[in-house]
């Protein structure tokens, strides 16, 4: 999904205003360092992961290999966190995942996938080293 198909899924999970950061390659979107996501990744607080369970009906068994639960259709992953200030900047009105935490996570999973985020966001950080998060 493009940047407006993101912006339209988010928009639909009618979040509040903190308690979650969009984290990955819906980051990556927003920091306009990709152009399209396979998904919505959302890390959330404890309490938002309650109102979300039960507003979609989440089985808390039924998580996938990152322990993240999938909602919309697949569209979006939901994991959770307890601080999500800790790990998200406001960027463009949404809290994003920082990008130093994205590419730790690239660099631990270490992918194939991975490697041309892996180049772009080491070269976002050289370029703006003074301007980022």
């Amino acid at each position: 999904m493009d940047k407006a198909q993101l912006a339209n899924l988010f928009a639909s999970l009618h979040l509040p205003k903190t308690g979650y950061y969009i984290a990955s390659g819906g980051a990556l979107v927003l920091y306009g360092l990709r152009k399209r996501t396979n998904d919505l990744d959302l890390y959330v607080t404890p309490e938002l992961f309650a109102k979300l369970s039960a507003e979609y009906h989440i089985d808390p068994t039924d998580t996938d290999e990152y322990n993240s639960y999938h909602i919309k259709d697949g569209r979006a992953q939901i994991l959770i966190d307890e601080h999500p200030e800790k790990s998200s900047i406001w960027l463009n009105g949404y809290l994003v995942e920082t990008l130093e935490s994205i590419l730790k996570f690239k660099l631990w999973r270490n992918a194939p996938k991975d490697q041309p985020d892996i180049a772009k966001i080491q070269n976002y950080l050289k370029i703006n080293k003074d301007n980022v998060n």
